[in-house]
């Protein structure tokens, strides 16, 4: 298989595409969920005999020896691995700009680039090279990539898919994400992903059964915006119409307090502290053999030094919550936020089926030029963290996409486990 994880919009990238259908089309299993399905792959996620640089210098040459998990079933049902995709670098959630390779521009506002980890997974769903992406989701790239696209990224409750091949930097939030414009496809793909166990992954248990629906004209629905203040008003106005469409559908629909403006710095910990942990396995033993004139410690120093700043921040960050003077200041407290959280969400789906937020507090504002630096990573992920704390699945559906600052979706989170019921959601507000 050929790898390419630059720019997503040349021809370098079709000819790929071309090129890699022809040489496994032959492979795919006929008849199954996904027959002749092609899909993009981030390059975090392994392939067999392809580049896994994970946006990384630092993996620049390695080739993975082996496939991914979820790659392995998708080809069993008949999809096809057409290309690998730019990413963050090692899937960070951030702005986009993936300093080791070439940042990835929006395929239909070409003078713009992307925003969000997921970059190039979901402008290539966007841009209709391929109809199916997976990629990873930690703090809501997936959602927030796809919302930036207009193209819908759902994230499995936690557990549902295996992680055995994902070069993950926050293992206990870090989840496997399926990228689309089409709902059956995602159901199909979401399917066939989730119905087995992985032996392979100590962490997978998958799901139980798919035939729970949505549909029940008695269900509630909560709304909260976080800071409902930091909502711009299109994305007011989005969320009213989504209301709007559940009530004509017969649901009651209430708004809720989501009482932990923390939530975003308890994500923003623990997964420093996991990238710390997750990234001391990432040495120069993974790319080349070891040159005679140079000591193991320089060698292993001058591969440090290729990783991106942002690496570097989160590994200095997660080292200093680590410590054990820091420990019960940071981490310890993280963690309570993270369990109150979890309560707090077990306690409103006693009640209530679907919770709606937006994806960001405002649409997805662009610069020409350089590209758009984050200034507050957290106050970005406010709406999409408390998902991964949570293990919840959530989904990012598009309802607006031609209009000034980007299009507008807003996000629906599900109990565990009722994945699905996402799916039917989506159908719901975008089959107005």
């Amino acid at each position: 298989m050929k790898s390419d994880y630059g720019k997503i919009n040349n021809d370098v990238l079709k000819h790929t595409i071309i090129e890699v259908l022809k040489e496994q089309d032959a492979q795919a299993k006929s008849g199954g969920l996904l027959d002749g399905v092609p899909f993009a792959v981030q390059n975090n996620i392994c392939i067999a005999g392809a580049k896994l640089t994970c946006g990384s210098n630092t993996l620049s040459n390695y080739v993975s020896p082996y496939s991914a998990t979820v790659i392995e079933w998708l080809k069993s049902e008949g999809a096809v691995p057409v290309c690998t995709v730019n990413l963050e670098e090692f899937g960070l959630e951030g702005a986009g700009s993936c300093k080791a390779t070439e940042n990835v521009t929006k395929p239909d506002m070409m003078k713009y680039y992307s925003d969000a980890s997921v970059s190039g997974a979901a402008a290539l769903v966007a841009s209709d090279y391929v109809p199916l992406a997976i990629a990873s989701d930690a703090g809501g790239g997936t959602r927030m990539s796809s919302a930036c696209h207009g193209v819908i990224g759902m994230k499995p409750s936690y557990r549902a898919y295996s992680r055995f091949g994902l070069t993950s930097l926050s293992p206990s939030i870090e989840q496997i994400g399926l990228i689309s414009k089409d709902i059956p496809l995602l159901r199909a793909a979401h399917r066939c992903l989730s119905s087995k166990k992985d032996p392979m992954d100590a962490t997978h248990m998958g799901l139980e059964n798919h035939v729970l629906s949505f549909s029940d004209s008695e269900g509630k629905i909560a709304v909260f915006a976080g800071e409902s203040s930091s909502a711009t008003h299109p994305m007011s106005e989005a969320l009213q119409n989504a209301e709007c469409l559940f009530a004509n559908q017969g649901y009651l629909v209430q708004q809720v307090e989501f009482p932990f403006a923390e939530a975003a710095a308890a994500y923003y910990v623990l997964s420093c502290a996991e990238i710390s942990a997750s990234l001391a396995r990432i040495t120069p033993l993974f790319a080349a053999t070891a040159p005679n004139d140079i000591t193991w410690n320089d060698w292993y120093r001058s591969s440090r030094n290729q990783l991106g700043k942002e690496i570097k921040n989160r590994i200095t960050a997660g080292a200093f919550f680590l410590q054990k003077e820091n420990y019960n200041q940071y981490y310890l407290k993280a963690l309570a936020v993270k369990k109150k959280i979890c309560e707090y969400f077990r306690q409103i789906f006693e009640i209530h089926r679907l919770i709606i937020t937006p994806v960001f507090p405002s649409t997805c504002s662009v610069n020409t030029g350089n590209f758009r630096l984050i200034k507050e990573p957290l106050a970005v992920n406010e709406f999409t963290t408390c998902a991964n704390l949570a293990g919840l699945p959530a989904i990012a559906i598009p309802l607006a996409h031609n209009i000034p600052g980007g299009p507008i979706a807003i996000q629906c989170i599900a109990p565990i486990g009722k994945d699905e019921w996402l799916l039917d959601a989506a159908e719901i507000l975008m089959n107005k």
